[in-house]
């Protein structure tokens, strides 16, 4: 009688995880599986955490310099898209892809650069604060973080 509570009981327990939505492996337990949509909505919420850091960092202080850096956010990965598409070797076994991407690597190189230098040097100058500077250099890593995080996730890996 006792085995027959039981296993009712876990009867009852994986209807009502089901019910609400719980994840469930195949033996029944309820171990959170990685989940691609879960994934995403956390880089989008790390993202936006990065972005209110960055607009935070002007608006309590009322300057709006630090806003700029947003500027090279937009415009970093364009290089890489662009001078990418005129990538190609004439060698399908060769891995050097040709002077035009390692032009797009370079200028994107140079915008990210610009995006964790640019603060500094306004700080320097003068023109903001210091925990104004502070604020926009972590809203970017959080912001270049979520881009490679999202990059290196979703792509395509070729076997070595």
């Amino acid at each position: 009688m006792a085995a027959g509570l039981k296993t009712d009981k876990r009867a009852w327990i994986a209807t009502t995880q089901q019910r609400f939505g719980f994840p469930m492996d195949r033996h029944g337990s309820n171990k959170k599986q990685f989940n691609e949509r879960e994934f995403v909505i956390g880089l989008s919420f790390v993202l936006a955490l990065g972005f209110l850091l960055v607009i935070m960092s002007c608006a309590l202080y009322s300057n709006w310099w630090p806003l700029f850096v947003v500027a090279t956010y937009v415009f970093a990965p364009l290089p890489n898209a662009i001078f990418g598409r005129f990538a190609g070797s004439d060698d399908m076994m060769s891995d050097y892809q040709g002077g035009y991407a390692d032009i797009g690597y370079f200028l994107t190189g140079l915008m990210i650069v610009t995006g964790f230098c640019l603060p500094v040097v306004l700080a320097h100058a003068g023109v903001i604060t210091a925990p104004a500077m502070i604020m926009s250099i972590a809203g970017g890593l959080l912001i270049y973080g979520t881009i490679i995080s999202y990059s290196r996730f979703f792509s395509e890996d070729e076997d070595f």
